[in-house]
């Protein structure tokens, strides 16, 4: 899917306004561009999978507790959303195949209120938060660990050739960026009333709290997939006096 695939769908939904089509080479006034910026706004709120990417190994430093970010990622690299960690057991890097070392598990995602006690406590790091731009973990490295982090890469675009740009977005999520580029198109326009109309397709009429719109009904790659695991419950009961 690319840019170009939608701009007839954009089209539609501003009353067949074919002078807009094509790409003026200036952001916000044309339909190429009001897709890219639809694309721009959703993708760094949302996760999707094909933006997915994993930084370099790398190893926590002994007796210290939080990183900035830009340690656990490849050199002039952006992120929108840090995704998971994965701490080895050993400490070579990189990991050796068929050792010892390749064992690890993943790191929780918890509060700060959660880890900071622990990032003072020396042993194995389990847990990790983030605070603006730096990551603190819990415990307190006692070894130089190896470490991976997955993150979502803010979505690449040409803006020489936009049209031909490659949308990084699931299928299923068309629908979503179409409505999403009409209503800056008719921000642009003066089509308020429609606009309105498309606002409340994609997020939901405000003034009815309970009705869905086509951003709450959309699900992700990783919610699905996850959708077909098993669940463990643990019920908690108060005594009763």
């Amino acid at each position: 899917m690319i840019i170009h695939d939608l701009i007839s769908m954009v089209q539609d939904k501003l009353r067949g306004r074919s002078d807009l089509s094509a790409y003026s080479g200036t952001l916000g006034s044309d339909i190429p561009s009001w897709i890219y910026e639809a694309i721009l706004d959703l993708t760094p709120s949302y996760p999707f999978e094909e933006l997915i990417a994993r930084g370099p190994y790398v190893n926590f430093i002994v007796g210290q507790a939080e990183y900035l970010l830009s340690f656990f990622l490849p050199p002039n690299s952006r992120f929108t959303q840090v995704r998971s960690f994965f701490r080895f057991f050993g400490t070579t890097n990189p990991p050796i195949t068929n050792a010892t070392n390749v064992v690890g598990n993943q790191l929780k995602a918890r509060t700060t209120m959660v880890v900071e006690p622990m990032s003072t406590i020396p042993g194995l790091p389990q847990y990790w938060c983030q605070n603006g731009n730096k990551i603190l973990v819990g415990f307190q490295p006692d070894q130089t660990y190896t470490v991976f982090m997955r993150y979502q890469r803010p979505h690449p675009f040409d803006l020489k050739n936009l049209p031909a740009a490659q949308i990084f977005m699931p299928e299923d999520w068309r629908e979503v960026i179409v409505y999403s580029a009409a209503i800056r198109a008719c921000d642009f326009l003066g089509m308020n009333d429609v606009g309105f109309g498309y606002y409340k397709l994609l997020h939901g009429d405000p003034k009815q709290p309970m009705s869905v719109g086509l951003l709450q009904a959309r699900e992700s790659q990783l919610r699905r997939n996850l959708s077909n695991n098993e669940r463990q419950m643990q019920p908690i009961v108060r005594r009763y006096t």
